[in-house]
């Protein structure tokens, strides 16, 4: 039963130090919602921990459940007692604030730079789809050409036209 005392706590802090890793990607992603939006409802909270925990990319399942359960406890909060609160449960509990969030940005420069490289591959694919689609176009306009009926005149076809007999 040690032994597992021992693991769990383990986890829990390789859990906790994985919060802090994306504690300042998720305070710079609900800063730019709640300045849009002002407070924020479950949805928005949900994709703010969403974009945090795609900032990190070395999350296993059971480290990803974990992690989806503290942003649910700071959803919690946030949604009852308001960010405040939710914030001071962080401190407590990780020692993560948003006083330190924002003087690391490197999780935010991290997730713009990811952001503009995201825009960027939609942009090339959306060019590359465009071209399929001229291209498909085209060969189904070719298609429908080819498949015209052939009309004839006065009962000729067009394998008669050379045929002087």
């Amino acid at each position: 039963m040690n032994e597992t005392t021992e693991t769990s706590s383990l986890e829990l802090e390789e859990v906790a130090e994985l919060f802090r890793l994306v504690y300042p990607a998720f305070i710079v992603e609900i800063d730019r919602a709640e300045a849009t939006r002002g407070k924020l409802k479950e949805f928005h909270l949900a994709m703010a921990a969403e974009h945090a925990k795609n900032s990190v990319r070395i999350l296993g399942w059971d480290s990803r459940r974990t992690l989806n359960a503290i942003f649910e406890t700071y959803k919690d909060i946030y949604l009852l007692k308001g960010r405040t609160a939710a914030d001071l449960w962080s401190k407590d509990t990780f020692g993560c604030t948003p006083e330190i969030a924002m003087n690391d940005p490197d999780g935010a420069r991290e997730l713009e730079a990811k952001i503009e490289a995201m825009q960027l591959l939609i942009q090339e694919k959306e060019a590359e789809l465009l071209h399929l689609y001229r291209e498909i176009h085209m060969l189904q306009e070719m298609f429908a050409i080819k498949n015209q009926p052939v009309v004839t005149v006065k009962g000729i076809t067009p394998s008669d036209e050379g045929d002087p007999s």
